[in-house]
């Protein structure tokens, strides 16, 4: 049976078939949309061919036309099946079988019947199936516009006849009225007709309608209206309030401007000013931010809250000046009378202190910063009338005893992203982001700061560019943010002309610093500031006031587009830049060293402070080491290199300290073996096997016995992650004779602490405890030294079944890293400490501290400990009970570890994820998992997954496939695969009737049982306790 197809036109396009929603992403082309449109419209739903080509595929030749309408065709087809559009003899045909509706036909019928009839009920009924104004979407096609408006005309004579029909709710209809046609003017002079007795409502309708007549027509207020007015207030002559609208504040000129787009986010700020306004103490608030941060938005937002709020503190209006145009600050007073409605006198100042005096106004007053005079103006403005209030918006603070400034910052990233959305959909109707691009958008904003202006420029590119697209654009060049339009102010057609205004307001010696400070990247101290920019607190205090620099607790930041605006002009002076790009490398990596060396104090406290202060510093650390390079700075470079691996690697920084020494072609031979081995030492540290061919290459070089040592050290242990065992135990030993040589208790320590990693990796964990017991008793370790020991020495306790002695070492290891707060480390160990409590099944206690560790990790953005613990807080909602809860966990987490690079945590996730399917009985999804999961970068998770397809294939009765498996998996790596291998040979030979080799796997089952953790140990208990009974007398803890 044919599936009926109903169309929606008004408010917004869209399609049912058969009762269900047709996914707008169904049909993607807006010119294939459209044919449907046209269709629908068409009172007999058929169109010629040529007609159809003429309306939609105009630009197009005939031939071309007609093949873009075939291909159309083809398309709907796909998607509405029977019920789409045909083509036949000539003629498109929109016919489905099952029936057609379309909403505009519908309400076209009613509302002619209900005209006829002038019944109440039926004109309601009518009014009711306009949804909303004809295709918004396509609101500038030629097609359209006969269609929408007849059907507008339609509706607002629907409405009208229901004012009369029905009285009672006439206010509602009329606001109906308006919102289709704001300049209706029967609309407004019936609306003031019936709020003749309301005056608060009469005001307020007045001023709305006064607006549009300007606005809109360019029009007064008609003779009409006028005397409504008149009338209102004579009648209001002898209450306790008389009103007078034409007399004096806003009245019959009310200036406060229509808002020209919605406001997205700054609710916070909207109640801050607010607050300021309504405080009898704040004669002045003043709007301070960068040209292009919204502050005329939200300036005119909060004026007119402060105007519409019933209990206004000002009765007698508020006035709108936008002073953008004015010259000199003597041509405020005039701008403000003009805004006023009254005619200017021959000494505009003295007349409007006099209009003012006495009378509880608000002036706002808008982009002041470019008139010098205009801050004593204000303070005259102010004495001369005590009850007035003044809402200024500047780029730059007034200075004035009476103000109260409030920051306006650019949006946050989930309202700059809102706002880009809505910004693009009045380019482009139906725009949504793409899925794929909300980390771009994210990007993107940030980028552009959450300017608003930046944010709205980005998006008018949308028609013409991708995400993709804008973001290579905008990092490249200012002009791709430089559109202007009709309704925009000149002074922000773009951010190179916002940016050329306030780059004229400065002083030369200000111009000197702003370029000399566009040399750091984001935040950056005072002191390095003053190093760089040769410059005083005084000289940054005011570029802070002209918000060009933003000062917060006692660090500088450029906007990024500014500071981009600033390196253009800082390029026309080579010689200073290179001088401002040398200064900030010797800052730097001077400071690098210096902070390297405080690094190894004893003294936990100093510790503690000293890494705390790391992060802030480490972008201009690497923006050191670029110029350094680029001024061929090699001598800094040789001394800074240790200390710049130094600090990221307690700093968190290492991914990016490894990208910034991957291009090392050009450097000297001995810098470049250098670069090498610490790039190498990085990436053993973060887990990757390319750590061995970078270390290699510079153990071919000029390298101190020092650096030897960490490359041979740091190449054990990543070929032990990757299963190198073997070969990793040579390179120890070397390490081990070079620290016996070496004579010093840091060259021990890496070489025993080495040692013991690698047999950890071998599964000889009885000998690597005894070589971390030797690493403990060391003299002269660092407390991080001491806390990080203890916590591998519980891990490989842990593994060997022995849970309580190994909290006792993480318990330990906290207490020290707590009290140098270290909290990076201290993640790690209540990760691992939460882990091991886990592995005895006390999974309550456990999830206090992995919870902790997640916070922890989130809030200091330690993406590789967040991802860990989510995995570990996984398996306790499963065993728990919350399977859906983990598998969504899950879900987040392959995310996070695809975003940064986690490939190991990312595989093991997905095998978590498997498990939890599997439990759940559902069998396809936990295979998909484990296939994915065959990629991982180690052979311990790829066996992982092995393990897994064989115990899915038993699951499913594949017992054949689950040998296979098997055998490709190997022998267990670890305790858990080789007791889930032992528990599935078991299984696989009791279903096979092979008693011995059923014997055999038990046996070994039982003796890799006590080194398994939770929950392994467990579910393999319940999967072979059928076979168990015979054995109970031999097995009793196992058979229980």
């Amino acid at each position: 049976m044919s599936a009926f197809l109903h169309v929606q036109v008004l408010g917004h396009f869209a399609l049912t078939l058969g009762g269900e929603v047709v996914p707008p992403g169904s049909v993607r082309r807006r010119k294939v949309r459209s044919l449907i449109k046209v269709l629908a419209l068409d009172p007999s739903h058929a169109l010629a061919r040529d007609a159809v080509i003429d309306l939609l595929w105009s630009e197009l030749d005939p031939a071309a036309g007609a093949a873009q309408l075939y291909n159309a065709l083809l398309g709907l087809r796909k998607t509405l099946g029977d019920a789409a559009p045909r083509l036949a003899q000539g003629v498109v045909r929109l016919a489905p079988p099952g029936g057609l509706s379309v909403d505009a036909v519908h309400f076209r019928a009613a509302a002619e019947e209900a005209l006829a009839s002038r019944e109440a009920p039926r004109l309601a009924a009518a009014a009711a199936l306009f949804t909303g104004p004809l295709l918004p979407e396509d609101l500038y096609e030629d097609w359209s516009a006969e269609h929408r408006a007849a059907l507008n005309d339609l509706y607002l004579r629907v409405l009208e006849v229901l004012v009369q029909a029905q009285p009672e709710t006439a206010e509602a209809t009329l606001q109906r009225m308006l919102a289709l046609d704001p300049a209706h003017e029967e609309a407004h002079l019936a609306l003031l007709r019936l709020h003749r007795q309301r005056p608060a409502k009469l005001q307020a309708q007045f001023e709305q309608y006064v607006r549009v007549r300007r606005d809109e027509l360019g029009a007064e207020p008609s003779d009409e209206a006028r005397a409504i007015v008149r009338e209102a207030e004579a009648q209001s002559a002898s209450s306790p309030h008389p009103l007078n609208l034409q007399g004096r504040g806003v009245s019959l000129r009310p200036s406060l401007p229509a808002p020209p787009t919605p406001l997205v986010g700054r609710e916070e700020e909207v109640q801050a000013a607010l607050a300021c306004l309504l405080d009898p103490a704040v004669r002045l608030l003043t709007l301070v931010g960068p040209g292009g941060n919204g502050k005329t938005r939200l300036a005119l937002d909060v004026a007119w809250r402060a105007a519409e709020r019933e209990d206004s503190p000002f009765p007698d209006g508020v006035v709108w000046v936008s002073a953008g145009a004015a010259t000199d600050d003597t041509q405020l007073p005039t701008a403000v009378l003009t805004a006023m409605g009254r005619a200017v006198g021959p000494n505009p100042e003295a007349q409007l202190a006099d209009e003012l005096r006495g009378r509880r106004t608000l002036l706002a007053l808008d982009n002041l910063e470019h008139l010098p005079g205009a801050p004593a103006w204000v303070a005259r403005t102010l004495a001369a009338a005590p009850t007035l209030k003044v809402l200024a918006t500047s780029r730059t603070l007034l200075r004035l005893q009476a103000e109260r400034p409030l920051d306006v910052r650019g949006l946050n990233r989930s309202d700059a992203a809102l706002f880009f959305e809505t910004a693009a959909r009045r380019v482009q109707a139906d725009y949504r982001v793409p899925d794929e691009d909300a980390t771009r958008l994210a990007r993107l904003c940030d980028l552009l700061a959450g300017s608003p202006l930046a944010v709205e420029l980005a998006a008018s590119w949308v028609r013409a560019m991708t995400l993709a697209e804008m973001l290579e654009e905008v990092e490249r060049d200012l002009d791709v943010l430089e559109r202007p339009a009709p309704d925009r102010d000149a002074r922000h057609s773009g951010l190179r002309t916002v940016f050329e205004g306030s780059w004229a307001l400065l002083e030369g010696a200000e111009r000197s610093v702003l370029k000399a400070l566009s040399v750091f990247t984001g935040r950056f101290s005072v002191a390095a500031a003053r190093a760089v920019a040769s410059c005083g607190r005084a000289t940054l205090s005011a570029l802070a006031d002209r918000s060009l620099v933003q000062m917060d607790e006692g660090r500088l930041e450029l906007h990024p587009l500014v500071r981009q605006y600033v390196q253009e002009q800082a390029e026309e002076q080579p010689q200073e830049q290179a001088r401002w790009r040398e200064a900030h490398a010797r800052y730097h990596l001077t400071w690098a060293q210096d902070v390297a060396k405080r690094l190894k104090t004893p003294d936990p406290r100093a510790f503690r402070d000293v890494r705390l202060s790391l992060a802030a510093e480490l972008d201009n650390t690497r923006e050191a080491w670029r110029y350094a390079r680029a001024l061929d700075q090699v001598a800094l470079l040789e001394q800074a290199l240790p200390a710049v691996h130094e600090v990221h690697s307690h700093g968190q920084g290492l991914l990016d300290f490894v990208e910034l020494l991957t291009d090392a072609h050009d450097l000297p031979p001995r810098l470049a073996s250098r670069c090498a081995l610490y790039r190498g030492v990085s990436r053993a540290s973060l887990g990757s096997g390319e750590a061995v061919t970078d270390i290699d290459a510079a153990d071919a070089g000029d390298l101190s016995d020092d650096e030897r040592l960490m490359g041979w050290t740091s190449r054990a242990y990543a070929l032990g992650r990757i299963g190198r065992g073997e070969e990793a135990l040579r390179d120890v030993e070397r390490a081990l004779n070079l620290s016996r040589r070496l004579a010093t208790p840091q060259a021990r320590y890496l070489a025993l602490n080495t040692q013991a990693q690698v047999l950890m990796y071998l599964h000889r964990l009885a000998e690597a405890e005894v070589v971390l017991s030797e690493v403990v008793a060391l003299p002269s370790l660092s407390p991080v030294q001491q806390a990080t020991t203890l916590a591998e020495r519980a891990t490989l306790i842990g593994r060997q079944g022995h849970f309580a002695r190994a909290e006792a070492d993480l318990g330990r290891a906290l207490e020290l890293l707590d009290a140098l707060g270290d909290s990076h480390n201290a993640q790690t160990v209540r990760l691992n400490l939460g882990m091991a409590l886990q592995s005895r099944g006390a999974y309550a206690e456990s999830a206090a501290l992995l919870q902790e560790a997640e916070r922890q990790s989130r809030e200091q953005g330690n993406q590789r400990t967040l991802a860990s613990t989510r995995l570990a807080l996984m398996t306790w909602h499963f065993v728990s009970g919350r399977a859906r809860t983990a598998l969504e966990l899950g879900e987040e987490n392959v995310r996070l570890c695809e975003a940064s690079g986690n490939l190991s945590t990312g595989r093991l996730t997905l095998i978590r994820m498997s498990e939890v399917h599997l439990g759940l009985n559902e069998y396809d999804e936990a295979e998909r998992l484990l296939h994915r999961a065959l990629d991982a970068p180690t052979p311990v998770l790829i066996q992982n997954a092995q393990v897994g397809l064989a115990l899915l294939a038993w699951r499913r009765g594949r017992h054949a496939d689950a040998r296979a498996w098997l055998e490709t998996a190997g022998p267990g790596r670890t305790p858990a695969l080789a007791l889930r291998r032992h528990t599935l040979e078991a299984l696989l030979a009791e279903e096979a009737g092979d008693a011995a080799l059923m014997r055999a796997s038990l046996d070994a089952f039982h003796a890799s049982l006590p080194l398994t953790p939770e929950p392994y140990a467990s579910w393999c208990r319940a999967l072979v306790a059928p076979l168990l009974t015979p054995d109970a007398a031999h097995h009793p803890e196992s058979a229980r």
